[in-house]
């Protein structure tokens, strides 16, 4: 028996490992097994990419402060979103492969959305902390 056309060949971990299955003529029920983890495998590290593209982009909001790298960073976050539910949705209820727990990477995201209000308030009491300088040093 062999796999072809039961996992996605476009991904070369997922291709090399169903060639190889399918080279030693594993029986099918370990054959799927090996494809559904793989398959598994693949899906949560591409979510996972998405997660890092994300954060990069958004460090590199904080590092250089440009508007381009802004949009890169708010471009990000709906493709990371739309990975973490599509992976999600795939993997509910499967108890062998339960879909991964985004909590924290979801949280911190939360507080990353909130960066560019806290930056303003950085600057204003900033401004406010300078502007009051000289008067201290009157007393």
């Amino acid at each position: 028996m062999c796999c072809h056309g039961l996992v996605r060949t476009d991904h070369p971990v997922a291709a090399t490992s169903a060639t190889t299955a399918c080279a030693a003529q594993a029986p099918g029920r370990l054959v799927s097994k090996l494809v559904e983890s793989l398959d598994y495998e693949v899906d949560l590290f591409t979510t996972l990419q998405s997660f890092r593209v994300l954060f990069l982009r958004y460090y590199e909001w904080l590092d250089t402060g440009s508007s381009s790298s802004y949009a890169a960073w708010q471009a990000a976050s709906p493709a990371y979103r739309e990975a973490v539910a599509t992976h999600e949705e795939r993997w509910r209820g499967n108890l062998d492969r339960p879909p991964d727990n985004f909590f924290a990477a979801n949280a911190g995201l939360a507080h990353a959305e909130r960066a560019p209000a806290a930056r303003v308030a950085a600057w204003v009491l900033a401004g406010v902390a300078l502007l009051a300088l000289p008067g201290l040093e009157r007393r």
